[in-house]
C-alpha cells in the first residue's frame, strides 16, 4: 500500500521478513521522497502484535511531521532521537535512529531504521550512546547486530545498574558514524577507531588536557563479527555475535581515553575499550580527532596498538 503523506513524499506499507532461522515477519512503513529534501530515507519496522495494518497506518502522521521538518532543514542521523509529545504504539515515547544492517535490506544502505523507545531508554541512549542500547537489544532477542523492529513485548534495555557504569565518572562525547573494534588480523591484535568525515569532535578542544574522556559510538563496524554487551554486576567481558562468528573483530560501545599513563596499553572494560596513553600520545590522538586526521599509536605490548581512521 502506498500513500502520499506530504508533497512528493510517500509512505509504503508492506510485509517483510528478516533473519534466517527462524524468519521474523514484519510490517514496514518505509518513506520514499525524503532524499529529495536532503534527508535520509526511513523505515519503521513493526513486529509481534504491532505487525498489523492499523498500527502501520498510525505512523503516517509521524512520517508527515518528519517530512515537514525536513523541508525546514531539520534532519535526523544515526544515534539521534525524536521525543514525541504523546505515547505512540501504546507505550513508547520517542524514536531512536540507527544505521541499517546490510543483512536485512529494509531500507537503502544510506537510510535509517526508526526504533521506538520508552522515555527511560531515550535517556539511556543520550547518556551512554546508541550502541550500548542496541547491543542489549541484540542480546535480548538473539539477533545481531540488533533487531531492526519494534514490538510491544520487547524488554526495556535501560537498566537501573547503569548508574554504576564507569562512564558516569568521565566526560562523554557522542561521535557520528563512529565504531571502535578490537581486531585480530594476520595474527596481530589492535584497536581501531573508525570515524565518519561528518563527525564533529571540536568540543574536545575545551576538555582539560589531563582528563579521561569517553567517545560513545553509534554503530558496530560492518566487518565486525560481534559486539560487546554489558550489564551491572557482570564479572567478565561478554558479547553478542552472529552464527558462526570467530570473534576476530569485536565491536565496542565506546572508547575511553585515559592520559597521564607510564605506557600505552589497552583493556576491555564493560562494553568498550579503555586505552591508557602517555601524555605525548594523548595529545597526538586528541589533535587527530579534532583535526580529522589518521593517527597510529604504538602500545608497549603486542596487541596494544591504537589506529584512528577517518572515512570519506
Amino acid at each position: 500500500m502506498t500513500m502520499e503523506v506530504a508533497p512528493g513524499v510517500f509512505a509504503h506499507i508492506e510485509g517483510r521478513e528478516v533473519g534466517t532461522d527462524p524468519r521474523v515477519p514484519l510490517i514496514v512503513v518505509r518513506s520514499d521522497g525524503l532524499r529529495a529534501l536532503g534527508h535520509r530515507e526511513l523505515a519503521f519496522p513493526l513486529g509481534g502484535t504491532l505487525a498489523r495494518a492499523e498500527d502501520a497506518h498510525g505512523l503516517v502522521p509521524l512520517l508527515r511531521a518528519i517530512a515537514g521538518a525536513a523541508r525546514q532543514g531539520q534532519h535526523v542521523e544515526a544515534g539521534g532521537i525524536t521525543r514525541l509529545g504523546a505515547p505512540i504504539l501504546g507505550r513508547f515515547d520517542g524514536v531512536v535512529y540507527a544505521r541499517p544492517s546490510r543483512l536485512d535490506g529494509l531500507v537503502a544502505a544510506d537510510g535509517l531504521i526508526g526504533l521506538f523507545a520508552t522515555r527511560a531508554e531515550l535517556d539511556a541512549v543520550e547518556r551512554f550512546g546508541l550502541r550500548r542500547w542496541l547491543s542489549r537489544r541484540a542480546r535480548a532477542s538473539c539477533y545481531y547486530p540488533y533487531p531492526p523492529w519494534t514490538e510491544p513485548s520487547q524488554p526495556s534495555c535501560a537498566e537501573p545498574g547503569d548508574a554504576q557504569s564507569m562512564l558516569e565518572q568521565v566526560p562523554r562525547f557522542g561521535t557520528m558514524g563512529a565504531s571502535v573494534t578490537r581486531v585480530m588480523r594476520a595474527g596481530t591484535a589492535f584497536t581501531e577507531l573508525r570515524l565518519d568525515a561528518r563527525a564533529d569532535l571540536s568540543p574536545l578542544r575545551s576538555a582539560p588536557a589531563n582528563a579521561a574522556m569517553a567517545l560513545l559510538v553509534n554503530e558496530v563496524d560492518p566487518d565486525a563479527d560481534g559486539c560487546l554487551v554489558w550489564s551491572a554486576g557482570q564479572q567478565a567481558p561478554a558479547g553478542v555475535a552472529p552464527p558462526g562468528s570467530r570473534g576476530l573483530q569485536l565491536g565496542g560501545c565506546f572508547l575511553l581515553l585515559v592520559p597521564e599513563q607510564p605506557q600505552n596499553a589497552s583493556q576491555l572494560l564493560e562494553d568498550g575499550v579503555t586505552y591508557f596513553l602517555r601524555d605525548e600520545d594523548a595529545a597526538r590522538v586528541r589533535e587527530a580527532l579534532v583535526e580529522r586526521r589518521d593517527v597510529d599509536v604504538r602500545g608497549a605490548a603486542a596487541g596494544d596498538d591504537l589506529l584512528v581512521r577517518w572515512r570519506g
